[in-house]
Order: structure tokens, then C-alpha cells, then sequence
């Protein structure tokens, strides 16, 4: 079988000559560069007490307890950066601390325990004064609020003798006392009470020095009056309020009488609640009852006894009390009950160990009633 010639070999490609370069110009000498000086700026404003930290703060709502007691279903704090910042004027409520909070103004004052351990707290200057003594901190972990001062719980921990354990996984705040508080006392003896470990005791005499102020026929009495005149005017339209009332206190007949008047340009004809009482420390009122009080007129209370009444005044008409309660018997162990009368447009206020724990604004009754109030023990 004949084999065919191998091909004959292809000719290499022809070569393309390098492109010439053309030669490099002159240059001319760089001229000379103007120097710049870098002066360093002023400092970075101070960050605000609210906006320290980064990112936004997440609300979060925990269950406040101590001793295994719960003092709070849910109070609101805020987990900001790994801290827990917590309300200070709703702690120190709940804690009965006499502290009061001025989220307005940024600052908190008072005690804690006693008198001597003085507490002062002024955010926007971040400082905070402990018993005469001066400290800074942080001003990222404090948070004006409108409602309160949220402060960390490390600052807290530092400030006051607790010691504050967050529970994520529970929503649970645990307070744990480094000194013992006058709320655990009272929690205790609430305890021993629902165990009937006390006995009911007839009530001591405090040993006060008495006054002899015995009832006259007929006194001058005590005059209580304001009068209220309004003046309003929108879109042309004029409106106008008055409102007038009154309170009278003196000896009436051998008794302690009272008068309370009302009346407004929209009710002309006044309300009026009217009362005689008498009262005696030493029992000797009606003879052989052995009465202490007696009350009779149109603002009657009845004290307040468990699972029978709340002690609450009625609505009108007129009634009589006669009681044998000693004069320093609280209504109910470890609580007292304050009633009064109140003017239109006044408020009342009550306070436990300095700190406020209600505020009531006169009724349309004209009083006011802070109902079952723990009392301090002693």
C-alpha cells in the first residue's frame, strides 16, 4: 500500500517592527507645593445623659420581687448597650424609699434608710452627692424619661445598699438588700399576721401630755372661705365661672359641730353637709355604753372592718355613729384610713417616710380619702 509524503512545513509569520518610541520631552522642575496646617478642632460636644449609648434602647417590662414577695407585676425599663436601666422614682416607691424624682429638671433628692444617708442626684452636671459625698458617672447610663429617671442598675448598685439581679429569661427583677429595709419588716409582720401569729392587744397609752378643751354652748367659729371667678373668651364668645365655698368648725350645743357650703353659677343652689360630734378618751359618753365618739349629721363614716365595709362615706342623707374605738387604734392593724374635707380646686398629698405614695384632688363631695395606709410599726 503506498504511503503519502508528509506536508511540507509551514513558513514562520513574518515580524512586525516594534512601534518607536517617541522620545521623552523635557520636563520642567515641579513647582513648589503650599504647605497646609492641620489645626486640631475643639472637642466633641459631652453625649446626652439619653443618648449615650448606641443604638435605641428596647422597653421591656419586668416583675419587681423581694424575698420571694412581689412588690410589682411589671414596672417599665429599658435594656440599652447590656445595661438594665431602671425607673429610680418607681423603685424608690416601691422600695418605700423617701426619694422624689424631678425628671423635668433632671435631678432626685431624699435619704435612704435614714436621714443621715443622704442621696442627691443632678444628670445634666452627672453627679451624684451620697451622704455629703460627691461622685461623677456616666452620663450614658441615666435616661431622663418624662415619667422618671431610668438609671442603670450597676450605677444603682453602687448607689444604694441593694444589690439588683436581672432575669431575662423570667422578666424578673430580684432585689436582694445589703442592709435590712423597713418593707421587709413590715412584709414580715404581714406574714406572721395572715399565720395568726399575733394576737390582738388592747392599745397602749403613749403617755401624751392632755389638754382640757371642753365643749362650749356656743363658740366663735373657725371660717374657711374661697371664692373662684373665671373668665374665658374664645371666638369672640365670652364664658364666665364662679364657684364659692365654705367650712365652718366651733362648739354648738356641748359638741363639735362642722359646716361645709358649695355652690357655683351653674348650681346656685348650695350643697351643704353638716355634722355634731362628740368625743371623750376615757369612755364616758352615754353611760353604760361607755361610748368614746359620737357623730351625728349628714357626713357619717363607718370604720372599716374586714369583710363588712370599707369605711366609706355615703352619699347623703343623715346617720349616726356611736363607737367605743380608742382614740390611737388604728382602723386596721398596720394600715389607717384619712378622711377630710377638701375645697374645689385643692389636692391633698400623702406621704410615707418623705416619700409621696398619692395625690387626690377634691370630688365633687368635697373631701378626700386615702384609704388602708401602711403605718410604720412604733
Amino acid at each position: 500500500m503506498p504511503v503519502p509524503a508528509p506536508l511540507p512545513p509551514r513558513p514562520p509569520p513574518p515580524v512586525q517592527p516594534a512601534p518607536a518610541v517617541p522620545a521623552e520631552a523635557p520636563r520642567k522642575p515641579d513647582a513648589p507645593k503650599a504647605v497646609v496646617a492641620t489645626v486640631p478642632g475643639p472637642p466633641p460636644a459631652p453625649r446626652s445623659a439619653s443618648a449615650g449609648l448606641l443604638g435605641e434602647p428596647t422597653l421591656t417590662l419586668l416583675e419587681v420581687q423581694l424575698d420571694g414577695q412581689t412588690l410589682a407585676e411589671a414596672i417599665t425599663t429599658y435594656q440599652h448597650g447590656g445595661e438594665t436601666l431602671l425607673p429610680l422614682g418607681e423603685l424608690a416607691r416601691l422600695l418605700t424609699f423617701p426619694l422624689r424624682t424631678q425628671p423635668e429638671q433632671g435631678t432626685a433628692s431624699g435619704f435612704v434608710i435614714r436621714e443621715a444617708q443622704t442621696f442627691s442626684l443632678n444628670v445634666a452636671q452627672a453627679r451624684v452627692t451620697l451622704a455629703e459625698q460627691s461622685q461623677l458617672f456616666d452620663p450614658s447610663l441615666v435616661r431622663v424619661e418624662s415619667d422618671d429617671i431610668y438609671v442603670a442598675s450597676s450605677l444603682l448598685t453602687r448607689w444604694l445598699p441593694l444589690d439588683l439581679g436581672v432575669e431575662m429569661s423570667s422578666l424578673t427583677l430580684r432585689v436582694r438588700p445589703r442592709e435590712r429595709l423597713p418593707l421587709q419588716e413590715r412584709l414580715e409582720r404581714d406574714r406572721k399576721l395572715g399565720q395568726g401569729q399575733f394576737r390582738a392587744r388592747a392599745p397602749e397609752d403613749p403617755g401624751y401630755p392632755r389638754h382640757d378643751a371642753s365643749y362650749r354652748m356656743l363658740g366663735v367659729p373657725s371660717i374657711d372661705q374661697t371664692l373662684g371667678v373665671g373668665l374665658k373668651s374664645q371666638n369672640g364668645q365670652r364664658q364666665t365661672s364662679a364657684d364659692y365655698t365654705a367650712y365652718l368648725t366651733g362648739d354648738l350645743l356641748g359638741m363639735e359641730a362642722a359646716l361645709y357650703l358649695t355652690a357655683s353659677k351653674e348650681k346656685p343652689s348650695p350643697d351643704a353637709r353638716f355634722t355634731l360630734a362628740r368625743h371623750d378618751p376615757d369612755a364616758g359618753l352615754l353611760g353604760p355604753l361607755r361610748a368614746r365618739s359620737v357623730v351625728f349629721g349628714s357626713a357619717v363614716t363607718m370604720p372599716t372592718m374586714p369583710n363588712v365595709t370599707a369605711g366609706a362615706a355615703p352619699t347623703g342623707g343623715l346617720g349616726l355613729l356611736v363607737s367605743n374605738r380608742p382614740a390611737n387604734q388604728p382602723t386596721s392593724f398596720d394600715r389607717h384610713t384619712l378622711r377630710g374635707d377638701l375645697p374645689p380646686g385643692w389636692d391633698v398629698e400623702s406621704f410615707y417616710n418623705e416619700a409621696l405614695v398619692g395625690v387626690q384632688r377634691a370630688g365633687a363631695d368635697g373631701r378626700y380619702s386615702f384609704d388602708d395606709q401602711p403605718l410604720t410599726y412604733g
